[in-house]
């Protein structure tokens, strides 16, 4: 091969940006705890159930109950108000179920309900609403990137919580925190 013969540039492989979401992140994507943190500051609800008449055994089943019962109650407002939130900007989220059957997945897939592009406009509502940026169009708010509508839409998930402070003038935290009353 000579001085003057040159291999084509190639291109770097963009990374695809993942549509999984942990049931941590939609935690703090909604400004809400983890479940771990939930749980280790209700540690003293969950041993209030106990009976000193019972044996060891016998209370942490109580107690395994309570923090069940608890987890599901805690799981079920964080979900539905995650649900509700990416509804409004044209996404599902459906269960990432693993090997065996569970009831409550810890992953979801962020899907369209129309289109990438149709989730992306929502998104672009919001971004603007927030006031922080504004783009007069899908197109503009694409080409800032530049983004494919889906990738704008993943790496902008942060923005779709707001969507209760621009239309209801609330936080998404206090919609999880009136689903656990």
């Amino acid at each position: 091969m000579n001085a003057t013969t040159t291999e084509p540039p190639t291109q770097p492989k963009r990374r695809l940006e993942s549509n999984i979401v942990t049931f941590d992140r939609l935690c703090r994507l909604l400004g809400v705890d983890s479940w771990d943190k939930v749980q280790d500051e209700n540690i003293d609800y969950y041993c209030q159930w106990w009976d000193r008449d019972a044996t060891e055994e016998e209370n942490f089943k109580v107690e395994e109950e309570a923090i069940s019962d608890h987890f599901k109650k805690y799981y079920d407002a964080v979900t539905g108000v995650a649900e509700d939130v990416f509804g409004s900007h044209g996404l599902l989220l459906v269960g990432k179920f693993r090997r065996k059957p569970v009831d409550r997945p810890w992953e979801f897939y962020v899907r369209p309900k129309v289109s990438w592009e149709d989730a992306a406009d929502h998104v672009r509502v919001t971004i603007n609403g927030v006031g922080v940026f504004g783009f007069d169009s899908l197109r503009e708010f694409l080409d800032s990137g530049p983004y494919t509508a889906r990738r704008a839409v993943l790496q902008h998930l942060g923005w779709i919580p707001d969507w209760y402070d621009v239309y209801e003038g609330s936080k998404a935290r206090s919609h999880v925190e009136r689903r656990m009353r």
